[in-house]
């Protein structure tokens, strides 16, 4: 009996060493299909280095001076301009702690957009979600780090204040 809890034991810790941490694809249920972010594009601002967090194994956005944790790690870079498109929301549960031997779980929802271009093509990088919250200077939704590509657009078409306005004349 002892033996058995403390190879359940062993194995709890060792799931909390190793970054034990689960993933549900939520993108087909009903709340995330009648969202408005599910297929919208972005644009990044600025170069940014792509992070991983190596306990949930999500790929991320942050500003260069990023402070990285022991559970980051830096990848690589992504150009400025880059046009990332949202493709999936999935429920990312965390193992984060073992209170009296019973297993603690954080757990949020992440919105994942693909990078659409660059030497990062096809990656998965999380843009949105409550675990991005709680990290300064990540690109997420709303940071001014990625600018809605439709709103990029439609700002090239208003007229600019030295061109002279079709409908008031020369």
């Amino acid at each position: 009996m002892n033996a058995s809890r403390f190879i359940a034991l062993l194995l709890v810790v060792a799931g909390l060493v190793s970054g034990c941490c689960f993933h549900k694809d939520l993108t087909k249920s009903a709340e995330v299909q009648k969202g408005r972010t599910l297929g919208q594009s972005f644009c990044t601002t600025a170069q940014l280095d792509l992070v991983r967090d190596t306990h949930t194994h999500t790929l991320f956005l942050a500003k260069q001076d990023y402070p990285t944790s022991s559970r980051d790690q830096r990848v690589g870079v992504v150009e400025a301009g880059t046009v990332v498109h949202v493709n999936r929301v999935e429920r990312v549960t965390e193992l984060i702690a073992i209170l009296v031997f019973l297993p603690e779980y954080y757990e949020w929802d992440c919105t994942l957009a693909k990078i659409e271009g660059g030497h990062f093509a096809g990656k998965e990088v999380a843009i949105g979600g409550k675990g991005l919250l709680y990290k300064k200077d990540v690109a997420t939704i709303g940071s001014g780090m990625l600018v809605s590509v439709d709103a990029e657009a439609n700002k090239s078409l208003q007229p600019t204040a030295t061109a002279p306005s079709a409908l008031t004349g020369p």
